[in-house]
This record gives C-alpha cells, structure tokens and sequence, in this order.
C-alpha cells in the first residue's frame, strides 16, 4: 500500500518515478533469493512452509505487486513522454510558422485577402481563379 501511494503521489517527479522503478526491478530480481532464505528459516515465524522451490508464494504476495507497480510508472512515463512531444511539437510548429511570417503577430497566421481581380469568390465562400477577358472578347447581353 505504501508504494504504490508513493508512486501516485510521486508521477509528477520524474527522479522519484524512476527509483521507485529501479526500486520495485531489484526487489522482484531478488524475490528468489527470498525465497530460499525463508524457505530454510520459515520456522521462526510460521506454524507453515509457505516457500516452496518454485517460489509461487514469494511470487504471488511480493513480487506480484511489485510488477504491477513498476508496470503502472512505465505506463505513466509513456503518457508524460507523449504529451512532452506534443508540446515540443507544437512549439516547433508555432516557431516555424513565426519564421515564415517574418516573426509578425506571435506566431499566428495572417489572413490575407487579396483584392486582385484574378480571384472570385463562389457559393461556398471559396476562392476560385478567373481568367482575365479582354472587354472586347466578353459576351454582350441584353
């Protein structure tokens, strides 16, 4: 219980996600070393030799959670990693958009209306090209 409140409490620090990490591997590393220690010694604590060779116990009430801990930092470093290069991401767009406007209103696009002759703009509001007609070769009407 204590860990994982230490991890809740501790994704926003990136030094202390990555101990608890490194933390929860060692202590799962060394589960099968706990394992044989406790199954020679099992008598000075219980009425039962829980520790058996293949280490389902030690597995199953130590280094289960410790797993699923070092699995939920991993899973909230992916989501701080992406959303660390959404922002970078963003910030080249914004950079580079200001380079392309000559570093004008902070990075944010112009709308240029251009009042040239050569434009029209149809139904939809969407401009389209029209040829320049000499007057003399338009049709008359009536």
């Amino acid at each position: 219980v204590g860990l994982v409140t230490l991890a809740v409490l501790s994704r926003n620090n990136w030094t202390a996600q990555m101990s608890l990490l490194f933390a929860c591997l060692v202590g799962t590393l060394l589960a099968q070393y706990i394992n044989d220690w406790a199954r020679t010694n099992w008598k000075a604590w219980a009425k039962q030799d829980y520790f058996d060779e293949s280490g389902f116990f030690i597995s199953a009430m130590y280094s289960g959670p410790l797993l699923l801990i070092a699995c939920g930092i991993l899973v909230n470093n992916l989501f701080v990693m992406g959303n660390m290069l959404v922002a970078i991401k963003t910030k080249e767009f914004k950079r580079a958009i200001a380079r392309a406007n000559g570093g004008k209103n902070g990075g944010r696009r112009e709308r240029k209306d251009s009042g040239s002759s050569d434009s029209t703009k149809n139904q939809r509001g969407v401009k389209e090209k029209t040829a320049d007609v000499p007057a003399s070769d338009k049709p008359k009407t009536n």
